[in-house]
C-alpha cells in the first residue's frame, strides 16, 4: 500500500506496468475494460452502486474471491471510478460528500470552509455546489450532489484540483516534518527523484498525475477527516485494512477499494442499502445515465433494476435497452416529461408536508410546555397567597396586643 503506482515493473497476474501506465492496466485480462463499461454515467467518471456480486464476476482469481467473501459479511456494495490517474482524488471526494451527506449534511460546513481558504477563486461551481449542500434536508443534498456530478464531468474536474491543491498546500506547510522516519523532502527526493518544488508541481497539481500515500495522507490531513482503505490483491490472507491518517482515532468517514493502480468507492451494508434505495427514488440511473442525460431522459442503457418510471409505462411501455427503441417518439418524450413533472410535484408535496408536519409538531410541543409553565406558575402564585395571608394574620394579631395594652394604660419608665 505504499504507493499506489505499480513499479517499477510490478508484476500483476499476466501483466506489468510501471509507474508511467495507466493504473487500470494493472489488472489482467479483461477487469479493466469491465470496470470502463460498468461507470455508465453521463459524466462517465464516477459510476453507480453496483452489488458486490458485480465485484465477483470482476475477479476471479480463487484469492481476490476469498477476500470478497469474507467482506461480504461487512460490506454491500461498490461505486467504480475511472482510472485516469485522478482515480484516489476522485473515489476520496465523491464518497466522503456522499457519506456526510447521508450522515448530516452540516458536517460538511467544516471541510466546505477548509476547501474555500486554500481553493480561493478556483472550482468555482464546485464550491457554489459545496456551500448549498449543508442547508438542505439530506435527501435533497444528496439528490443536487448525485444529479450534478454525475451528469457534469466540469465538476469533477473541479473536485480532483480542488483536492490536489489541498494536498499541495499541507505538504508545502509540512515539507519539514518527519514521515516514514525520514525528513519529508528526503523522503520525496528518494522516493520520486526530484526536488520538493518540482515534485508538488509535477507530481501533485498536475491532472492524472497518481497519488501514493504522502498524497493520501496530505489531503485527509489538510481537509480534517479519515478514511479506510481495503485493499484487494493476489496476496494471501485477509484484505489488508489501513486507515489514512495512520493513529488518528475515530471511524472514518468512507471507504475506499484500492486494486493495485487503481480506486473505487467500498459501501458498508447500511450505507449501501440507503443509497440504493435513494438511488431508485431518485431514479438516477435514467436521469444521470449516458442515454437519459443526452436523450432528455427519453433512451440510456440497461438500468440494473426496474426503477418506478418504467413501471408508470407498464408492459406495453419503452425498452431502453433495445437497439429499436433509442430514440423516441414526440409523444412519448412529452409523457416522459410529463412523468418527471408529476414525480417533481410528488416529490415537492410530500417534502411540503413533512416540513408542514414538522412545524405543526413543533407548535404543539411549545404549546404543551406553557400549558406546564402556567401550571407551575398558578401553583407558585398559590403558595405565595398563603403565606401573605399567613403573614397578615401574624400583622393583625400584632396589632390586637398592642391596641389592648394602649386601653390598659401605661405604666413604667417610659409613661409620661
Amino acid at each position: 500500500f505504499g504507493s499506489s503506482r505499480i513499479g517499477p515493473k510490478h508484476q500483476v497476474g499476466d501483466g506489468s506496468v510501471g509507474h508511467g501506465s495507466c493504473p487500470c492496466e494493472a489488472f489482467a485480462g479483461t477487469a479493466s475494460v469491465v470496470v470502463a463499461a460498468m461507470i455508465e454515467s453521463a459524466a462517465g467518471l464516477v459510476g453507480f452502486l453496483d452489488s458486490l456480486e458485480t465485484l465477483h464476476e470482476i475477479f476471479t482469481d480463487d484469492r481476490q474471491q476469498a477476500k470478497l467473501f469474507d467482506l461480504s459479511g461487512e460490506f454491500g456494495g461498490w461505486r467504480s471510478c475511472k482510472g485516469d490517474g485522478n482515480c484516489f482524488y476522485r473515489a476520496c471526494g465523491f464518497s466522503v460528500v456522499e457519506a456526510t451527506l447521508c450522515r448530516d449534511p452540516k458536517r460538511l460546513l467544516p471541510i466546505i470552509q477548509k476547501l474555500e481558504r486554500i481553493v480561493g477563486r478556483e472550482s468555482k461551481d464546485l464550491m457554489s455546489l459545496l456551500v448549498e449542500l449543508p442547508h438542505l434536508d439530506h435527501e435533497l443534498a444528496l439528490e443536487m450532489w448525485y444529479q450534478s456530478f454525475l451528469n457534469d464531468a466540469a465538476l469533477d474536474t473541479q473536485l480532483v484540483r480542488a483536492l490536489r491543491l489541498a494536498a499541495a498546500s499541507w505538504l508545502e506547510k509540512h515539507r519539514h516534518m518527519v514521515f516514514k522516519n525520514i525528513p519529508m523532502e528526503t523522503y520525496v527526493e528518494s522516493e520520486h527523484k526530484m526536488d520538493f518544488q518540482s515534485f508538488l508541481q509535477s507530481e501533485v497539481l498536475t491532472l492524472g498525475k497518481e497519488a501514493d500515500i504522502l498524497m493520501i495522507h496530505a489531503v485527509t490531513a489538510a481537509l480534517g477527516f479519515k478514511i479506510e482503505i481495503i485493499q484487494l490483491d493476489r496476496s494471501v490472507g485477509n484484505a489488508q485494512r489501513h486507515g489514512v491518517p495512520e493513529k488518528v482515532p475515530g471511524d472514518a468517514v468512507a471507504t475506499l477499494l484500492f486494486r493495485p493502480g487503481h480506486y473505487d468507492i467500498f459501501y458498508r451494508s447500511e450505507l449501501y442499502k440507503d443509497v440504493v434505495q435513494l438511488e431508485k427514488s431518485l431514479q438516477l440511473r435514467r436521469l444521470c445515465s449516458r442515454g437519459g442525460a443526452d436523450a432528455g431522459l427519453t433512451g440510456g442503457g440497461s438500468t440494473g433494476y426496474e426503477s418506478s418510471w418504467d413501471q408508470s409505462f407498464g408492459a406495453g411501455g419503452r425498452s431502453p435497452g433495445k437497439a429499436g427503441h433509442r430514440h423516441a417518439s414526440r409523444g412519448d418524450a412529452l409523457e416522459d416529461v410529463v412523468e418527471a413533472l408529476k414525480h417533481a410535484m410528488r416529490s415537492s408535496m410530500d417534502k411540503c408536508v413533512a416540513a408542514i408536519d414538522r412545524d405543526t409538531a413543533e407548535v404543539r410541543r411549545t404549546a404543551e410546555s406553557d400549558r406546564h409553565a402556567c401550571r407551575d406558575l398558578e401553583q407558585e402564585i398559590k403558595v405565595l397567597s398563603d403565606e401573605l395571608a399567613a403573614k397578615q394574620e401574624v400583622t393583625r394579631e400584632l396589632q390586637e396586643s398592642i391596641s389592648g395594652l394602649q386601653a390598659s394604660g401605661c405604666r413604667g419608665f417610659w409613661c409620661s
